[in-house]
This record gives structure tokens, C-alpha cells and sequence, in this order.
């Protein structure tokens, strides 16, 4: 009984905090929606980009690297150091950047549509793999 409530407690601390992160983040957040025309990984450079390197991938307006190129984005690893370039709020760990890379790389092959969302310029939160 005491096990049950403290998971329902600790559910319920969860969402709401969860909620509030969500709220602070949406209103300072952009979106971008496009196609993955290429991937690309980038090493450790002296810990710049973060301790397993770093993803950087354009979008593109159209399927196929069609329309225009909208934007260059860079996800960063833990423990980077460049805020010119990383979101330091969102940095992967070595096995997330790995499957980043190779869900970028299956929607870049299969033209999968993306909705990207980013802080400023090219700082990447994250991204959602969409069927439409």
C-alpha cells in the first residue's frame, strides 16, 4: 500500500513538473518543420561539441534535398562547451546521439517528414519523426 502511494506521489511530482518544463519551453521555442537531406557525425574536438562529438543535419523544404535548404542543426553530446552552436539545456548522451543519428539517417533515406525544434539559430532541442 505504502509502495502505491509513493509511486502515485511520485507521478504526480513528475507531471507536474514535466508540465511546468513543457510551459517554460514551448514560449521560447521554435519549430521547423522539412525533410533530412543529410547527417553527419562530428568527433570529440577537445570537448567543444561534448565527450561522444556531435550530429549535425540540414533540413530542407522539399523530399529528396528539394526546395530550399532551411536549416543547419547540431546536436551536441554531454559535456559540451560551445553554447555558439549547442543547446547546453539538451546534450545526449553517447547512446542517444547514436540513435539520433540513425533515425536521422532512416528519415534522410526514406524522406520522412520532421518537425525539428530549436532554441536560436542552429541550437537543436530535439526532433519528431512524423508519417505526414
Amino acid at each position: 500500500m505504502r509502495s502505491k502511494l509513493v509511486a502515485t506521489i511520485l507521478s504526480i511530482v513528475s507531471a507536474v513538473a514535466l508540465a511546468s518544463v513543457v510551459e517554460i519551453s514551448t514560449a521560447e521555442a521554435s519549430t521547423q518543420t522539412g525533410y533530412v537531406c543529410w547527417t553527419q557525425y562530428i568527433p570529440p574536438l577537445g570537448g567543444q561539441y561534448g565527450s561522444a562529438g556531435s550530429v549535425q543535419f540540414w533540413v530542407y523544404s522539399g523530399a529528396s534535398c528539394s526546395g530550399s535548404a532551411l536549416t543547419l542543426y547540431r546536436a551536441c553530446s554531454t559535456g559540451a562547451t560551445d553554447s555558439t552552436v549547442c543547446d547546453l539545456t539538451y546534450l545526449y548522451p553517447s547512446a542517444a546521439l547514436t540513435a539520433l543519428m540513425q533515425n536521422l539517417q532512416r528519415a534522410a533515406e526514406t524522406q520522412q517528414k520532421v518537425l525539428v525544434t530549436y532554441w536560436s539559430g542552429t541550437q537543436f532541442a530535439y526532433t519528431q519523426f512524423r508519417a505526414d
